[in-house]
């Protein structure tokens, strides 16, 4: 390296001291300081604590988090800022960076450091990353984003020699966080050649113009792949080797995904990541999810496993899909039909987490009613675009999509009965086409939802309410008590009610929950003070899990007790 190119090298210390400062005074011009030398101040103004700050950030060694964007690094270590020579390549240690460091960097003792951010530093090469990862020892996210060119020369190493150097891999056993963005890895081999990371959990692939991503970009890295290895070797132990075990998060947002198909992006998921339950496909070109209509209108879970058999090479696609918890699909202006929210019930049976932009699936709607549809139609969800969905807001949104369901119904009814009326007339013209509104959703949970609350219909209908008014909570509910502690009760008196069986009774919706506890009173003799309460839907078709009821002044309505509910009972007196 000449003279010259030294003069312009950029070390991770010099950005260090830029950004952060140091404990050395004389680096500092007095211009530097709001306070001159003799303690004086030299300007109208001082900032409280920027003293004490300097100096607290000038210690290196206390660092927990860095930001080192935009600075122009270049290498990790400058020539300047060795000590020794020998033992370049050794790891660095704690033990090492206090009794005889080889460089300023390993002296500075870094060895807390747990986040590191290189973002926006175009200059700075894969190889002199590898150098600079090995004096952090505690380092767990490590994000370098925006640097286009930063693996170009290394992604032509992995194309040349059959396994790449150590000293040319990104090795740790404590990273657990990686953030790529736009840094030009498209394929799941170009990233594993390069990183060594046996703890990592969560990946970020933003904005690296990926249109399909695959285990390998190109046929030329499949080849030098496979040839690297023992021909005796099956398939299955090869792409063993390109597996990130324990990835659960994924984020490829901000790329040009357009298909689900295996070879652009199911196959890559389903061998690299196993286990994945966190996925972003944000700002893409996603296609709708449209599935058989005999499988998304079916909720028992046993004939769902048996049409997915029958289907087998149809979900074969969507097998990723089944384990995820949170799935993002906003911003893909090319999810346009509703089905593809049915489908989604159908492929994601674990899901929690969900966000879509409303404006595409339902152009007519606003986003209220749009929530209210999705809502209705995932029923294990409990997060919707960051917002919680309450057990209120569940029954509301279920209410929703039966009336909207009911009235298409009617309307689809009357359609067929003009049709059948003005067939004859028209016969000699041809037939007539049905009547079917473009992107109309298909409301498949209409008979379930329907049985499900069928006294609440039958009341709004009644009483000629909505399901944001007053009328659903005006309801009679036959529910079912139980205490689960099974203690006898008080006093041998027979009128008593005898706690080992459950006891049936008809409550108003309306009723709020402290007058409940008051009625468990009298059944169950537990003071309302000791009573704990929640209640279990009794549904199959739903998530049954228990649901708290904590708040004395709302009422059964508004947990979402339904019509068979069945209110636990938990005495916390001990006796």
């Amino acid at each position: 390296m000449s003279q010259h190119d030294e003069e312009h090298e950029v070390s991770f210390l010099d950005a260090l001291r830029s950004r952060y400062g140091t404990d050395d005074i004389e680096t500092y011009d007095p211009s530097a300081f709001l306070v001159g030398v003799g303690g004086k101040s030299n300007k109208k103004w001082e900032l409280l604590g920027m003293e004490k700050t300097r100096l607290k950030q000038a210690c290196y060694d206390r660092l927990i988090h860095v930001v080192l964007r935009d600075t122009e690094m270049t290498v990790a270590v400058k020539q300047a800022e060795v000590f020794n020579k020998e033992d370049v390549g050794r790891d660095i240690g704690v033990k090492d960076a206090i009794s005889s460091p080889k460089d300023q960097l390993q002296a500075a003792c870094m060895v807390r450091l747990q986040e590191l951010d290189l973002s926006r530093n175009p200059k700075f090469p894969f190889t002199e990353l590898v150098k600079l990862v090995r004096y952090f020892p505690s380092l767990e996210t490590l994000q370098i984003s925006d640097s286009p060119e930063l693996l170009v020369a290394a992604q032509g190493l992995t194309l040349t020699v059959p396994h790449t150097p150590p000293e040319l891999a990104l090795i740790s056993t404590r990273i657990t966080k990686l953030v790529l963005n736009n840094t030009g890895f498209k394929s799941v081999y170009a990233l594993r050649a390069l990183v060594e990371l046996p703890v990592l959990q969560e990946l970020h692939l933003d904005s690296n113009n990926i249109e399909s991503y695959r285990l390998f970009e190109t046929n030329e890295e499949e080849t030098i792949f496979r040839s690297s290895w023992s021909s005796s070797r099956d398939d299955a132990a090869l792409l063993s080797w390109l597996r990130f075990p324990k990835v659960t998060t994924l984020s490829l947002a901000h790329n040009k995904l357009h298909s689900w198909a295996s070879e652009d992006l199911s196959e890559a998921l389903i061998s690299a990541f196993p286990a994945l339950t966190h996925l972003y496909l944000t700002d893409n070109q996603m296609p709708d999810l449209i599935l058989p209509q005999e499988v998304v209108q079916q909720n028992e879970e046993a004939t769902l496993q048996t049409l997915q058999t029958n289907h087998a090479n149809t979900f074969a696609e969507y097998t990723f899909l089944k384990p995820l918890k949170l799935l993002c699909l906003k911003d893909n202006s090319t999810l346009t039909d509703p089905r593809t929210i049915d489908a989604i019930r159908v492929l994601c049976r674990c899901l929690e987490v969900f966000r879509i932009t409303y404006s595409t699936l339902f152009p007519h709607w606003n986003d209220t009613l749009s929530r209210m549809y999705v809502v209705a139609s995932l029923p294990t969800i409990n997060l919707l675009n960051r917002g919680q969905v309450r057990p209120k807001e569940r029954l509301d949104s279920e209410i929703f999509y039966i009336q909207r369901g009911l009235a298409k119904r009617e309307a689809e009814h009357q359609d067929k009965c003009k049709t059948e009326q003005l067939t004859p007339e028209v016969e000699a013209d041809g037939a007539v086409a049905p009547l079917v509104a473009i992107g109309e959703p298909n409301y498949l949970l209409l008979d379930f939802l329907f049985e499900k609350h069928k006294d609440v219909v039958l009341s709004i209908y009644r009483e000629g309410t909505t399901a944001s008014t007053d009328g659903s909570s005006h309801i009679m509910l036959n529910v079912t008590l139980q205490c689960e502690n099974n203690f006898k009760s008080i006093g041998g008196n027979s009128g008593n009610y005898d706690i080992f069986n459950t006891v049936q009774k008809t409550l108003p919706s309306n009723l709020t929950i402290a007058k409940l506890k008051s009625i468990i009173r009298i059944v169950f003799q537990i003071d309302p003070i000791n009573q704990v309460l929640s209640f279990k839907s009794g549904d199959t078709g739903v998530l049954d899990t228990a649901i708290a009821m904590d708040n004395e002044q709302q009422t059964l309505a508004y947990f979402g007790v339904s019509n068979g509910s069945k209110i636990i009972v938990r005495d916390t007196s001990v006796r």
